[in-house]
C-alpha cells in the first residue's frame, strides 16, 4: 500500500507521542514558540497535514490531547541545543542601543521567570500582570505579542534577535556581475520602473541566459546603494538633477537696499 508523506513521517517517529521528549503538547509547544497556547492550537490542523501532530491519550489516562513533533527535523519547537547563545559583539552598537537590547534581554528572562513559577495561572494572566507592572514602574508600555517574539529571537539567535535590525545596516556584499549589470541598467531608465518590474526584468533575462539569479530583497539592497545624484538624472532627467542635486548658489538678502533690483521676469514694466 503506497503512503503519502504524513503517513511515511508518521511511520518513522514513535507511535507513543508521550513516551519520548520529541513529541511535546501544547503548551510546551507555546512555550518553546514564544506563542500563546491559542495560537498554537490554531495551527494544529496545519501540522497534522504534514505529520507534525497527532492526538493521544496521556499516560495518566483522560481526555486524548495534541501531541507536537520537536524533533531536530522540526526547530521551530526542537530544544534548543545548546542553552548559551552565541555571542553578540556589543561594540559594533551605540550606547544607546547597547541600553536597549540589555533591557530586552532582561525584560525577556523576567517575563519567563514569572511565566515558569506560577503553575496555577495561566500565562495569558501572568503576562497581563507583568506588563501593567512594569508599565506602573518603569513607564514602559508593550504588548504581550512584543515579549513573544522577543522571547522566540532571544531563543533562536540569542542578543543577536534581539537587536534591531536598523541598527545593524550593512551595505550589500561587493557583486560585479551581469545580473547587477542588467538590474541597474532596468531600473535606472526614464520610464522609471519600481524595483519589482527591474528585478523581474533582469531575473527574466539571466534565467534565458542560464545565468544565477538574485533574491528580490538582495537585490533591493543593490538598488538601494545607488547614489541620489545617479538615480535622479537617470529616472527624471537633466532639469530634476539641476533642481535636486546641483548645489545652489546663497546670497544673503540683508546686504540690498530697497528698489536696489528689480526682477521682471520677462515682463515689461514701467517704473515711475
Amino acid at each position: 500500500m503506497k503512503m503519502n508523506s504524513a503517513q511515511r513521517i508518521q511511520s518513522d517517529r514513535s507511535p507513543s507521542p508521550q513516551a519520548t521528549d520529541e513529541w511535546i503538547d501544547i503548551d510546551e509547544a507555546a512555550k518553546r514558540a514564544g506563542k500563546s497556547r491559542r495560537q498554537i492550537a490554531y495551527d494544529v490542523q496545519r501540522y497534522v497535514k504534514n505529520g507534525m501532530a497527532r492526538s493521544a491519550v496521556p499516560p495518566a489516562g483522560g481526555k486524548a490531547k495534541w501531541y507536537i513533533w520537536a524533533g531536530a527535523d522540526f526547530p521551530r519547537f526542537a530544544r534548543a541545543v545548546s542553552q548559551s547563545p552565541a555571542p553578540f559583539d556589543l561594540s559594533a552598537l551605540t550606547g544607546q542601543q547597547r541600553g536597549t537590547l540589555l533591557l530586552r534581554e532582561a525584560l525577556v528572562k523576567q517575563w519567563r521567570a514569572a511565566c515558569d513559577q506560577c503553575d496555577d495561572r495561566t500565562e495569558r494572566d501572568v503576562t497581563a500582570d507583568f506588563l501593567l507592572r512594569l508599565n506602573r514602574e518603569r513607564g514602559l508600555r508593550l504588548s504581550p505579542r512584543t515579549l513573544q517574539l522577543w522571547h522566540s529571537a532571544y531563543r533562536a539567535s540569542g542578543r543577536a534577535g534581539l537587536a534591531d535590525g536598523r541598527w545593524l545596516k550593512t551595505k550589500p556584499p561587493e557583486r560585479d556581475d551581469d545580473f547587477i549589470t542588467d538590474l541597474e541598467r532596468e531600473f535606472l531608465h526614464p520610464n522609471k520602473p519600481s524595483r519589482r518590474s527591474a528585478w523581474f526584468a533582469a531575473s527574466t533575462l539571466a534565467r534565458m541566459a542560464g545565468r544565477p539569479t538574485m533574491e528580490y530583497r538582495t537585490a533591493c539592497r543593490y538598488l538601494a546603494a545607488i547614489p541620489k545624484p545617479v538615480s535622479v538624472k537617470m529616472r527624471d532627467g537633466d532639469d530634476a538633477f539641476v533642481a535636486q542635486c546641483e548645489p545652489s548658489i546663497e546670497r544673503d538678502y540683508s546686504t540690498l537696499h530697497s528698489n536696489e533690483e528689480w526682477c521682471g521676469d520677462h515682463h515689461q514694466c514701467d517704473v515711475i
